[in-house]
């Protein structure tokens, strides 16, 4: 089961997922920001472990579209929490 919010502040729309699941219950929150800064267009999204609490990562990306060409930087930032590490499977 998920509850998202979302909502408008100034120009950036900004929001939040809780995830629920089964006897675990509240599993994962994402907190989730879109907006620009400027000319350049900003996405992130942040997920926590909320039962630990673990910080588990960050991700953003700034786009720019400049000349006809969409120019695109990724950034990424993995927590320390031990207990939430992804192996892909």
């Amino acid at each position: 089961m998920e509850l998202t919010l979302k909502g408008k502040l100034w120009d950036w729309t900004v929001g939040g997922t809780a995830e629920f699941f089964g006897a675990d219950g509240w599993v994962w929150q994402t907190f989730t920001a879109q907006g620009a800064l400027g000319p350049i267009n900003s996405e992130w999204t942040f997920l926590f472990g909320p039962l630990a609490p673990a910080f588990l990562y960050a991700y953003g990306k700034y786009s720019l579209l400049l000349s006809g060409m969409d120019l695109v930087v990724h950034t990424a930032m993995v927590g320390p929490n031990g207990p939430y590490v992804f192996t892909g499977g």
